[in-house]
């Protein structure tokens, strides 16, 4: 027989503040939340990979795909401090006044000609100009993320690409 044990769900912090402007003030929607991970015996199994009758024990070999298709593994995104020069994602009105993000604004309104007078195909270019312009200044590109272990928010820095598809 196979044991299934239940564990209460950890709630979410909401990405918004209490006293931004826009926040909601109605009832909160439900969040997704992640169960906890199933506890281990030594042997490193899950509960649910063993099973145990009156004579004899027998254990589940843990399942692993093949090698050809395990991706590489990424990692934990490395957690990082905002600075005032960095570009902050995220719909707050605080983030809007932050000093990074107002200097992007700066620089994206100052290339706007040149981004409505190009060509669809040359528009990327534009984009991808002003991101490396930022990085050139020592800028980075932030985002909240949500650490799943504890639930507590966190700031990752994101790739040149998921940067110029925000802008």
């Amino acid at each position: 027989q196979v044991q299934t044990r239940h564990y209460p769900l950890q709630q979410q912090s909401p990405s918004w503040m209490a006293g931004d402007v826009g926040a909601p003030t109605g009832p909160r929607r439900p969040q997704q939340n992640h169960p906890a991970p199933a506890p281990q015996d030594q042997a490193g199994l899950s509960n649910a990979q063993t099973s145990t009758t009156a004579k004899q024990t027998t254990m589940a070999a843990p399942a692993t795909p093949a090698p050809s298709t395990i991706a590489p593994s990424r990692g934990a995104p490395e957690q990082v401090i905002p600075r005032e020069e960095d570009v902050l994602f995220g719909r707050s009105r605080s983030l809007h006044k932050h000093k990074g993000n107002m200097h992007m604004h700066q620089v994206v309104n100052g290339r706007k000609h040149v981004f409505e007078a190009a060509a669809k195909s040359a528009r990327k270019q534009v984009i991808a100009g002003v991101v490396d312009e930022l990085i050139a200044e020592g800028r980075r590109f932030l985002k909240r993320q949500t650490k799943e272990a504890d639930g507590t928010l966190i700031w990752v820095e994101v790739s040149k690409e998921r940067a110029a598809e925000k802008l």
